[in-house]
């Protein structure tokens, strides 16, 4: 027997109605030909259905082949397209996980359109990159450990295996949020069942780790599948064992791990840098107050997200030991965006406070004034 469906005809609508205004913003800001940084690399792999730089973004890869067979626009606008479909998609999944935790529509659609808006995402949801499907596929895990939570459906948690695996075939950044997703899923299991769990329990967690890792693999083998039919843009060759392995652990980029010293003085003038990008998304306070309300009422999400937002920004600017300047903060200004997210969650949350209280309707003429401004 089903339980009750976890969202209303009126909260998809919601959701819909925030996608579908940031998708209509990404589609006029489109590029009409290549633009900067990794897109002519990007453009040509989705042509050809080539390999890119390490790890190969196999899945991205797949999935923007896809796009170049839409029989309008040129090849370049036609990737690009992609981002903009996924950030929608992304701004879509954010609005519902608001719901979730507000049952307010005017605070999700605030939150989730204001996200939209947020200058990074903003740009990578325009140009052809694979931050967009990554994004996506974190706010989608976070929807599914929490309708998991909820419902306690094995079907929930094994699709969530399945959404993990894809995201570790995206981007390193489901291997920072792999202890964080693992952690929610022990606390959810010693919360419901008041003990810690069994032998039968940790057979399940270990089934469901070996379906993402199949999942993972899987996608993982279209870089030597391809390679061996030499397509005209093939990074690494990965048609062996040792080079396969050398371009999925970014071997090419190893020498970033090590090129500069280390100590606390850098590190704090890195977290100084990474907390002047996050001031520049504009969430105005409004996201540490979410955070707060968050930790009245559920902590166990709000340590969870928190977790989530730290491993992310801690852990690439650990990986990358970035320089303090321009050319270095701009290559960092991408990583946060998992962390942008959960402070767009969070904001919602407080947005919903002004939405309940008097003059709401002014309140929420004001806010989206500014959000179009």
């Amino acid at each position: 027997m089903q339980g009750p469906a976890p969202f209303t005809r009126r909260d998809l609508l919601t959701a819909t109605l925030a996608g579908a205004a940031a998708f209509a913003v990404y589609a006029a800001c489109l590029p009409l030909t290549v633009t900067g940084e990794d897109s002519g690399e990007f453009i040509t792999a989705a042509w050809v259905l080539g390999i890119p730089h390490p790890p190969g973004y196999p899945l991205w890869c797949l999935l923007a082949h896809a796009f170049t067979w839409l029989p309008f626009g040129e090849a370049a606008w036609r990737v690009a397209l992609m981002s903009a479909v996924f950030g929608a998609g992304t701004v879509f999944l954010l609005a519902l996980l608001v719901l979730l935790h507000t049952r307010n529509h005017a605070a999700a659609f605030a939150a989730a359109f204001f996200f939209a808006l947020t200058p990074e995402f903003w740009e990578q949801a325009t140009i052809p990159e694979i931050y967009t499907l990554n994004a996506f596929l974190f706010t989608l895990s976070l929807m599914l450990l929490f309708l998991w939570e909820k419902s306690r459906s094995n079907r929930t948690l094994a699709v969530f295996a399945v959404v993990f695996g894809l995201g570790m075939s995206t981007h390193n950044t489901f291997i920072l949020l792999a202890p964080c997703f693992a952690g929610f899923v022990l606390w959810a299991d010693i919360r419901e069942y008041d003990l810690w769990p069994g032998a039968r329990r940790w057979g399940g967690y270990a089934l469901y780790a070996l379906l993402s890792a199949v999942v993972c693999l899987a996608v993982f083998m279209y870089l030597p599948l391809r390679s061996a039919m030499n397509p005209p843009l093939d990074w690494g060759n990965p048609e062996n064992w040792a080079n396969f392995w050398r371009h999925v652990r970014r071997d090419h980029f190893e020498f970033m791990f090590y090129q500069y010293p280390r100590g606390v003085h850098r590190m704090l003038l890195q977290a100084g840098a990474l907390w002047r990008l996050y001031r520049e998304q504009g969430f105005l306070e409004l996201d540490l107050v979410g955070l707060l309300i968050l930790l009245w009422y559920r902590r166990g999400h709000a340590l969870f997200l928190a977790a989530c937002s730290f491993m992310v920004v801690a852990g690439f600017a650990f990986w990358q030991n970035f320089e303090i300047t321009r050319d270095w903060i701009h290559v960092m200004s991408v990583f946060p965006i998992p962390a942008y997210l959960v402070a767009a969650l969070c904001a919602g949350l407080t947005l919903d406070l002004f939405f309940r209280g008097p003059g709401a309707g002014r309140w929420f003429s004001v806010l989206m004034s500014a959000g179009f401004v």
